[in-house]
């Protein structure tokens, strides 16, 4: 799934990238952990606002935080 990320980064599909590194952040790959923060602390996805770009990364996070817990 790493290289699917790195791919699909490489495409220009930022978000999908960027749910895929954020599972396997939360799996513990290190890489994937620092790629979730270069993307998030770059402003370069618009997940949550597509008719808007956000410059920060809140609330991606959010969204994690509160499907988090879901089973």
């Amino acid at each position: 799934m790493l290289m699917e990320a790195h791919e699909a980064y490489r495409a220009g599909n930022i978000d999908t990238a960027l749910l895929k590194y954020a599972m396997l952040a939360e799996l513990g790959y290190e890489v994937a952990q620092s790629n979730v923060a270069f993307i998030l602390d770059h402003g370069k996805f618009v997940f949550l606002y597509p008719e808007q770009h956000v410059t920060s990364g809140l609330p991606f996070l959010y969204y994690c935080y509160v499907f988090a817990d879901v089973e």
